[in-house]
């Protein structure tokens, strides 16, 4: 069995997915998002 207490998957995939959240963020709170208009909508979204 291999040992995984050095793997960091988790933790880039997890980090890389709220780097993604905050950028879509900043472009809703730019009003230059295509898809969301308000940042309520953006978060019931997500």
């Amino acid at each position: 069995m291999r040992h995984n207490t050095q793997d960091k998957t988790l933790y880039r995939n997890y980090v890389r997915k709220w780097k993604f959240l905050i950028q879509e963020c900043e472009l809703v709170k730019q009003k230059r998002h295509l898809t969301f208009r308000f940042a309520a909508d953006f978060y019931r979204f997500h």
